[in-house]
């Protein structure tokens, strides 16, 4: 079975229940999932998931946030305070991570480069059309390494398709 590893700086908003969905109702995968912060939700049951890590947080994410958002202008990668999210990986044996929202795949893109396992990301909205546009529009610059590296993105209809393509993320790399 493929251990598949959700990955979601937050897991779940209570309105993320299309995340929850997918994730529970893909056959023949062993789903795991890995955050930041695990949020209390009645919505969702989580024991439907093969197991849920948090990873602790050494540098405060306000101030990791804000660096991330300063590399990714500049066109660099910050490896954040990633080791965590390497050795749980590494022990549960992770063979594909699936990122939920654009912004939370470049944070997870260099622990798919450093261990090598390919990284799947899905695009829902505000990712394709917001984040693109924030810090006075230079927003965008912040998936260079992501349109780079990443291996496959998911896009929710054709008209995404084309939005992410006129971000510059490859057609042949978009389902």
């Amino acid at each position: 079975m493929l251990k598949v590893v959700h990955f979601k700086k937050y897991f779940l908003h209570n309105t993320e229940t299309f995340i929850f969905n997918q994730i529970i109702n893909t056959p023949d995968v062993e789903s795991y999932a890995l955050c930041r912060k695990k949020l209390v939700s009645v919505n969702f049951d989580y024991s439907k998931i093969y197991q849920i890590h948090e990873v602790p947080v050494h540098v405060s994410w306000e101030i990791q946030k804000r660096l991330f958002a300063l590399y990714g202008v500049l066109g660099l990668q910050y490896r954040f305070d990633l080791k965590g999210m390497e050795e749980y990986i590494r022990q549960i044996k992770g063979e594909l991570i699936h990122a939920h929202f654009g912004p939370d795949a470049n944070v997870i893109l260099p622990v798919a480069q450093k261990l090598s396992i390919p990284l799947v990301t899905s695009f829902y909205g505000y990712d394709v059309s917001e984040f693109p546009g924030s810090y006075f529009g230079l927003g965008k610059r912040a998936y260079k390494q992501l349109i780079e590296n990443g291996d496959i993105f998911l896009a929710m209809s054709q008209n995404m398709k084309q939005e992410l393509m006129k971000l510059g993320f490859p057609e042949e790399k978009i389902r």
